[in-house]
């Protein structure tokens, strides 16, 4: 019988800006580290953590450039990470006064695949999504539509997301 385990998500700052001078943004060019571990198991008995640490070299982005995504991961479990993934999702609001659904469309707009971790394994991988010439989040004057961009992270075992970090 296979063990599921339910993915893991953390919301952080992000943004992936059109036509802003970012000189003018006071906290723009900070540095983004986040990171997370997981223990996975069942009742009887716990494997070691899972985890990753990502960092990025700045909070915000222009359309055609390229996002360094550095990654250090870690297994201390007794099974194997599959593989790392790293993708660029783009999730879109619309704003109506007509009933729908209230749930953003996420569209993965730069999917990266990364190398597994053996276990008792630690590794550094880095990774650079290049951010497509996109529409800019900021549409002035717009309360129509909102499009926010978000970073995802994630150590896949066997199919299953074990470790999974979301920034936007």
């Amino acid at each position: 019988m296979k063990e599921t385990h339910p993915p893991h998500s953390l919301t952080v700052p992000f943004q992936v800006t059109g036509f802003v001078d970012l000189n003018r943004e006071p906290r723009i060019c900070d540095k983004i580290t986040f990171s997370k571990a997981k223990t996975n198991g069942c009742f009887w008995g716990k494997n070691g953590p899972v985890g990753f640490k990502v960092s990025i070299p700045r909070k915000g982005f222009i359309p055609g450039e390229t996002i360094p995504v550095s990654v250090e991961m870690t297994n201390t479990s007794k099974n194997q990470v599959k593989k790392t993934q790293v993708q660029l999702v783009q999730w879109v609001k619309c704003i109506s006064k007509r009933p729908q659904s209230k749930k953003p469309i996420q569209n993965v707009i730069v999917d990266e695949i990364g190398p597994g971790i053996k276990p008792g394994e630690y590794k550094t991988w880095s990774a650079s999504l290049n951010i497509p010439k996109i529409a800019p989040t900021g549409l002035a004057g717009c309360k129509l539509i909102e499009v926010v961009y978000k970073l995802r992270v994630r150590l896949i075992w066997i199919d299953i997301r074990i470790c999974e970090q979301l920034i936007n």
